[in-house]
C-alpha cells in the first residue's frame, strides 16, 4: 500500500478513460498518489493528491460512474469553500439537514483570520 501513495498521481488535467466497463475494478494506476477525503455519494469521491505535479489539489473522482476524474482547487481553498457552504446550509438554516445535526456546527468552525 505504501507504494500506492508514494507513486506520483498520473494526471494534471481531467481524465475520462475511453471504453471502460464501469463494472470492472478501477485500475489503481489511474489514482495512485491520491487519498479519498470525502465520499460525495453514489460512489463518487473527493481525493487529495499526495504526490506528483498536482500534489495538494482536490480532485472530483467519478470514475466508478464512468464520468472520469476532474481537477479542483488546492486543499485549503476546497476546505474553506466546504466550510462556508455548510455554514450557510446548516447554521443559517438554508438546507434541510439542519434538524439532523446533534451538535451546533459553529462548535466545529475555524475562526476567520483577521
Amino acid at each position: 500500500m505504501r507504494a500506492f501513495y508514494s507513486t506520483p498521481f498520473p494526471h494534471t488535467e481531467a481524465f475520462d478513460p475511453p471504453d471502460w466497463d464501469e463494472d470492472e475494478e478501477i485500475p489503481p494506476e489511474w489514482i495512485t498518489g491520491s487519498l479519498i477525503v470525502v465520499e460525495y455519494g453514489c460512489c463518487a469521491f473527493y481525493r487529495i493528491v499526495l504526490t506528483g505535479k498536482a500534489a495538494g489539489q482536490v480532485w472530483y473522482d467519478d470514475l466508478p460512474n464512468n464520468y472520469g476524474i476532474h481537477p479542483g482547487p488546492d486543499f485549503h481553498e476546497w476546505y474553506m469553500s466546504w466550510l462556508e457552504t455548510n455554514y450557510d446550509r446548516f447554521v443559517k438554516g438554508i438546507g434541510p439537514a439542519k434538524e439532523f445535526l446533534p451538535l451546533d456546527p459553529r462548535d466545529f468552525l475555524v475562526p476567520k483570520r483577521p
